[in-house]
């Protein structure tokens, strides 16, 4: 499993994504997914196969291409917040209609109320989308799991980016269209947001770290699940959680199991 997140550093691993062809692997993300999307179609000629989303936000934003996802000849799961489809009402249906209509690629999860237990099995104590996801993506028992773009506020040359997209973010270049998204943030002229941003990205990062494992080793005592390895392919991230390795390793792990 190829987890490709957002953060800027995920711009260091794309232009290698070529390489793995002929690997085998499923690609998760979450959130605003259309341009991860859209960096691994050109690469590789394929989208993603499993997509998070807890961020009413995310899905008022991209909910055309939301159902398209859930929509594709191609199998696709979607892991969901209930929070995420509390706001469907604009688009002409509501979460139980949305629910049935795509039950078959459809896992609804609870970011809060502790860890999982037998009797909550799909309960998680989260800080962020990302420590909902793992614990979730563990569940499948992939072989490996890697991690692109999950940077948590650490890597030192783009304390200034919080996408991996948002390069013109301190040029005077026109912003990208898809910052103009609602649940797109951006911090140009505006110096002490971004380091209250930055303070916070880092802060939630330990919340985070401590959440994942948490729900990992309650998941492997409680329910006899295998936790696989998970390597964070950002070997300046903010991130503790798991072993940190670069791009170069990475890929040559990877490809070491062919289709």
């Amino acid at each position: 499993m190829v987890v490709l997140l957002q953060g800027p550093s995920f711009a260091d691993f794309a232009p290698r994504l070529p390489e793995l062809a002929n690997a085998d692997f499923a690609i998760a993300t979450l959130g605003n997914f259309p341009p991860v999307e859209q960096v691994v179609a050109q690469a590789l000629g394929r989208r993603a196969d499993v997509l998070m989303i807890t961020n009413v936000w995310s899905v008022q934003s991209w909910y055309k291409e939301l159902v398209e996802f859930l929509e594709r000849p191609q199998p696709t799961l979607f892991l969901a917040a209930r929070y995420a489809l509390s706001n469907l009402g604009e688009f002409g249906t509501n979460e139980s209609e949305f629910a049935a209509r795509h039950d078959d690629r459809l896992l609804i999860a609870e970011g809060s109320g502790g860890p999982p237990l037998p009797s909550r099995p799909l309960h998680f104590e989260t800080s962020n989308s990302f420590s909902l996801l793992m614990p979730l993506l563990a569940m499948a028992r992939p072989r490996r799991i890697f991690i692109a773009g999950a940077d948590g506020g650490g890597h030192p040359q783009y304390t200034k980016k919080h996408y991996f997209f948002h390069d013109d973010v301190d040029s005077e270049d026109p912003e990208k269209k898809a910052v103009d998204k609602p649940g797109m943030l951006t911090f140009k002229g505006m110096p002490d947001r971004l380091a209250e941003a930055n303070r916070r990205t880092r802060n939630e990062t330990l919340h985070c770290d401590n959440n994942i494992l948490l729900a990992l080793r309650f998941m492997n005592a409680l329910f006899d699940l295998p936790i696989p390895p998970i390597f964070n392919v950002c070997p300046h991230s903010g991130y503790q959680a798991f072993p940190k390795i670069d791009v170069g390793t990475a890929i040559s792990m990877m490809r070491e199991v062919k289709r």
